[in-house]
């Protein structure tokens, strides 16, 4: 029996931006990542920016804000500060929602490390290592993601079905197919002769079903027949008899 599958829902919202400084092909001032320090600034996040490879405003990096706010997390990752274009870095960051109330700490903590894991197997940024990432992970298998609001590039669903190794055997595929040519015409004759049969069947009983029963004869018929038969004779001449000499 398949273990039931854990759904998640991440409600993106963004951008941020690193320094808090506006960029410079936009008029807009994105808000600084380190006012992300609320009670409910907890769960993953992803950066944008210049790669030499994949270009301009491209998927960096996903990560995750457990057991520390969002604002506490990224100030952490000094790393960026030397990135060759730090002024287009923008953040994005995902809260996990739910309609039924917020769950405990451990769960709470456990879904965002699945949430990371299984959104850095299915886009695979730039700057993520997926080779610490356990692919037969019979959890990450039962998991599956939707995202909401400003998740960017992020595909909008994701399923641990589908991004781990739950059904990698490909061995097992067969492609569904017609039968053969032979097989068809043996299936189509059987088919036919069924069908006769059942013809027949349906036409003996129908004829069955209409055939008059035959009416038994009653006491009272009898009667009448005898009562006739008197009523002929009396009308019958009496025969004449050859006279006296």
């Amino acid at each position: 029996m398949s273990k039931p599958v854990t759904v998640v829902h991440i409600q993106w919202s963004g951008p941020f931006s690193w320094e808090g400084k506006q960029k410079p092909d936009s008029p807009v001032m994105y808000e600084s990542v380190s006012r992300l320090n609320g009670p409910a600034d907890y769960g993953v996040y992803q950066v944008y920016g210049c790669h030499v490879t994949y270009g301009v405003d491209t998927l960096l990096y996903i990560g995750k804000a457990c057991k520390q706010t969002f604002a506490v997390r990224l100030r952490q990752e000094s790393d960026w500060r030397f990135h060759g274009d730090i002024q287009r870095l923008s953040v994005y960051v995902g809260r996990l929602s739910g309609w039924d109330g917020t769950p405990s700490n451990a769960e709470w903590e456990e879904h965002i490390d699945r949430a990371e894991k299984l959104l850095i197997l299915a886009h695979r940024p730039a700057y993520n290592a997926q080779k610490n990432i356990d692919y037969s992970d019979p959890q990450l298998q039962e998991f599956h993601i939707l995202n909401w609001g400003s998740h960017r590039t992020l595909l909008p669903e994701v399923s641990g079905w589908r991004y781990t190794s739950k059904f990698d055997d490909e061995t097992r595929y067969r492609p569904f197919s017609y039968p053969s040519r032979g097989a068809r015409m043996r299936s189509a004759r059987a088919g036919t002769q069924h069908a006769s049969a059942s013809a027949m069947s349906r036409g003996a009983e129908w004829a069955t079903r209409q055939k008059p029963a035959a009416k038994a004869p009653t006491e009272k018929r009898g009667r009448n027949s005898r009562a006739m038969v008197a009523r002929c004779r009396q009308r019958r001449p009496a025969t004449l008899q050859p006279a006296a000499t």
